[in-house]
């Protein structure tokens, strides 16, 4: 895997930027990317200390002083929420269109039956400041047969934690702060968190509380 590290997932102010007068070079025409990220911040052990790469892996995880609990319930050790990030199960392909960026996401050993969301982070440039917020899409999402709703920026894992995700994903504003470019290649970093939901609920405009989202996917561009 390459450069795994840890994802922090931080608020900053509300910032909208005017196009700069460039010439952009040709997008790649498609790029299927690695995981890079997985968050550690906001775990503990039961005594309080941190978790790291190096943790024990059958250690339960503490979020804000309690067990962060899997889907049916019991206490996710940290073997469970990092498999899926050190053994690279999970591929996100991306591929520029005329409406915005065609994001596919093939997903295996995430949590079963668990909801997740997608969010972006983008800067323009390599000084601008970062945007960010869940994924704006234009078409496509996965249908959720709990509220007979299409969610653009969610989907639901099935028994085995295998999911597959297809949406368009435009440029303009992003919900928490800052706006994209249509084809995410012609902003100079970008990266996607996949957020877990151990209440099983979205949380928008924001991933959710403390003690209940973490990013258990991270995936950056360029890697």
């Amino acid at each position: 895997m390459n450069r795994l590290r840890q994802s922090i997932v931080c608020a900053m102010s509300l910032m909208f930027l005017l196009p700069p007068l460039a010439v952009y070079a040709k997008p790649p025409a498609r790029v299927t990317l690695s995981v890079t990220g997985i968050e550690l911040g906001s775990f503990r052990d039961s005594q309080g200390n941190k978790i790291t790469f190096s943790t024990d892996p059958s250690t339960v995880l503490y979020s804000a002083g309690s067990p962060y609990l899997a889907p049916d319930g019991h206490p996710l050790t940290w073997g469970e929420w990092s498999y899926a990030a050190f053994n690279d199960t999970v591929k996100t392909t991306l591929k520029c269109v005329k409406n915005g960026t065609l994001l596919e996401i093939k997903a295996e050993h995430l949590l079963p039956n668990a909801l997740y969301s997608l969010w972006v982070f983008a800067n323009r440039t390599p000084d601008s400041p970062q945007s960010s917020g869940y994924l704006p899409p234009l078409d496509g999402g996965n249908y959720d047969p709990r509220d007979n709703r299409r969610h653009g920026h969610s989907f639901v894992t099935d028994k085995n934690g295998s999911a597959t995700f297809s949406s368009i994903v435009p440029g303009g504003p992003l919900s928490i702060k800052g706006d994209i470019w249509g084809c995410l290649f012609h902003n100079s970093f970008f990266s996607f968190h996949i957020v877990y939901h151990a209440d099983d609920q979205l949380h928008d405009p924001i991933p959710g509380p403390a003690g209940v989202e973490a990013v258990q996917i991270g995936v950056d561009y360029p890697q």
